[in-house]
């Protein structure tokens, strides 16, 4: 079939080899990115970042969307977008575009029939890539796992193998690698080799299923159990179920739950849309007959990618005549979520990260609210996403007692910043507060003091943090200036606010046990409380039982059917403006309101 393309000049050879991957790709990446769409819009009440990946998905870009959106601090977790598994799909099409130039060059265009030049080039490319995803993998593993350059070495196997089996195909089978032990450390893989990281589980995914495809034969136990008709029948359908299996899992998220009562339902139903897809889709278009070759079935594939992506950009911006948001929550308008006295958003404005939210002396001001006349007492807070999810505590406050607030978030840097960990805009923003503050104003300090999953163990470091509290302490004294640290907040475990009211058969799956968290909470809070009682500056603010009532067994993000928090550890404005209150008594209590 190769010596097929023999003939055939090079756009003649690229429509050939992009029109096949067309028809193969497409139609159903089309129908599934639709359909999704249309039930995300409709089911979801954030739909922006799944149908921004689904326009992605459509022209196989939604790898280098995703990528941007893991390394953005701000970003949903990827579990709760409905197009994540097409991040795969996006690898598998940017291949395509330089998999062809490669066989142009070495095979097609060549005199020569054989195709030692092309497994030469495409193994080599495939050694350069396989080193930098192990080495982008100790300095970005996201960048390493969703980017072709780290992906490549992954499908050049395949190539590879394809080929040499191509070229060996009458090889005797009895001196040839075992199969079997391919296949069962294949399997075996998949549970040794998670705890070792992602590097070494694909190395020996990848090579145990080139071994196992490249020494397959037809008398072995795993060639008969791999041929029997169900499991082909599997396999002819698998591109429909990988489309489908994470847009029905997502889509129940924010409706009925996923958990061991809704399995079959979402089996069955992953089942019955990747079987109607394979048949009514993907084959018509995989077996209609090209009369001749051109740009024609790519050109109008693009046309109908054009249209879904229109469809898309249309429920992006459009809200749907009717909402069926599955969840009994009331979505209270963000009245903190601007900065105040300029309308800007709060993101990116008062964010400094040192990639693409940069610190400016422009951006002090812009973050700085002065107090009402009158006063000149400041609240100057400091910290990581911690400290910016207290925006709306601050705004309250400021509303309730005329004081002025400052807030710029360092995400993943708390204040102070630990040992070793230079970061050199947030000293800057301290030097400039001391600059300005005067006696009397309040540092409020924020940062995350636990992992984010469970046990949710204490972070490390946190000892030597405190002594860091304590040098602040002594080196802030002497100017009047006094400390507030906010104690911890509870951390749950979902992946989006949304699945967090009464699912349409289940109540709220995103209660925890006040029990799992309160231990390692009254741990925190005690070291907190510690160098509270040996500097007289320093107050701690204990908002664990404020959001999570001692008199209650479970601790729920969501309060009177109202979300407080904008992820399992972020409060979103209107949580944080809803601990103002007893903030304010709190400050009052320790006279240190003016």
């Amino acid at each position: 079939m190769l010596n097929n393309y023999k003939q055939m000049s090079f756009l003649k050879f690229i429509a050939a080899f992009i029109s096949r991957r067309v028809r193969r790709l497409v139609p159903a990446l089309v129908v599934c990115i639709a359909l999704t769409g249309l039930f995300v819009w409709i089911f979801d009440h954030s739909p922006a970042t799944s149908l921004r990946t689904g326009i992605a998905s459509l022209f196989g870009l939604s790898n280098i969307y995703l990528a941007h959106e893991a390394t953005d601090y701000f970003a949903p977790s990827s579990a709760i977008n409905a197009f994540t598994q097409t991040w795969s799909l996006g690898v598998e099409e940017q291949f395509y575009l330089i998999f062809p130039v490669i066989m142009y060059l070495t095979f097609v265009r060549s005199h020569k029939s054989d195709i030692t030049m092309l497994l030469v080039v495409v193994a080599f490319l495939s050694i350069l890539s396989l080193f930098g995803f192990v080495a982008e993998n100790y300095r970005s593993s996201i960048i390493a796992y969703f980017m072709i350059p780290f992906r490549f070495w992954e499908l050049g196997v395949g190539v590879v193998v394809a080929l040499t089996i191509r070229d060996n195909s009458t090889l005797d089978h009895k001196n040839r690698f075992n199969d079997n032990i391919a296949f069962v450390l294949l399997l075996f893989s998949l549970f040794m080799f998670p705890h070792t990281g992602t590097v070494a589980l694909t190395i020996v995914a990848v090579t145990m299923a080139g071994l196992l495809i490249y020494f397959i034969h037809s008398g072995s136990i795993i060639y008969r159990i791999l041929s029997y008709p169900p499991v082909v029948y599997i396999g002819r359908i698998s591109y429909s179920l990988y489309l489908w299996h994470w847009s029905v899992l997502s889509v129940s998220r924010i409706t009925i739950g996923v958990d061991i009562g809704t399995a079959a339902l979402q089996i069955l139903l992953i089942l019955l849309l990747a079987i109607g897809s394979y048949k009514y889709v993907e084959l018509p278009f995989r077996h209609r007959k090209q009369q001749r070759v051109n740009f024609n079935p790519i050109i109008a594939s693009f046309f109908v990618q054009l249209i879904a992506a229109g469809l898309l950009t249309v429920f992006l911006v459009n809200r749907p005549p009717f909402h069926i948001y599955s969840k009994n929550i009331r979505y209270i308008p963000d009245e903190f979520s601007i900065v105040r006295n300029n309308g800007l958003p709060y993101d990116p404005t008062c964010v400094v990260d040192n990639k693409t939210r940069l610190l400016t002396i422009a951006k002090f001001d812009l973050c700085t609210s002065l107090p009402r006349e009158g006063s000149t007492q400041m609240i100057w807070t400091l910290g990581d996403s911690h400290a910016g999810h207290l925006l709306g505590l601050l705004y309250s406050t400021a509303d309730k007692t005329g004081v002025g607030v400052h807030l710029i978030e360092t995400p993943g840097v708390p204040f102070p910043v630990p040992p070793g960990q230079a970061f050199e805009p947030r000293n800057i923003i301290f030097n400039e507060i001391m600059n300005r503050a005067h006696p009397g104003d309040i540092l409020l300090i924020s940062r995350l003091f636990f992992e984010k999953d469970p046990p949710y163990l204490p972070v490390g470091g946190l000892n030597e943090w405190a002594a860091q509290v304590e040098s602040l302490s002594d080196l802030v004294s002497p100017h009047g200036l006094n400390i507030v640290i906010v104690a911890p907040t509870p951390i749950f475990h979902f992946d989006s606010i949304t699945q967090c009211g009464d699912t349409w058969f289940h109540t709220s799956p995103c209660d925890i046990e006040r029990s799992v968290f309160a231990g390692n909470v009254n741990a925190v809070t005690g070291m907190l409380d510690t160098i509270s009682n040996r500097k007289k500056n320093v107050f701690v603010f204990d908002v664990f039982d404020i959001l999570c009532d001692s008199n209650q067994q479970k601790c729920s993000p969501v309060k009177a059917g109202v979300p407080l928090f904008r992820d399992k550890d972020h409060l979103n404005p209107y949580g944080s403006a809803f601990l103002s209150d007893e903030f304010v008594k709190f400050l009052r209590k320790n006279k240190l309101l003016e």
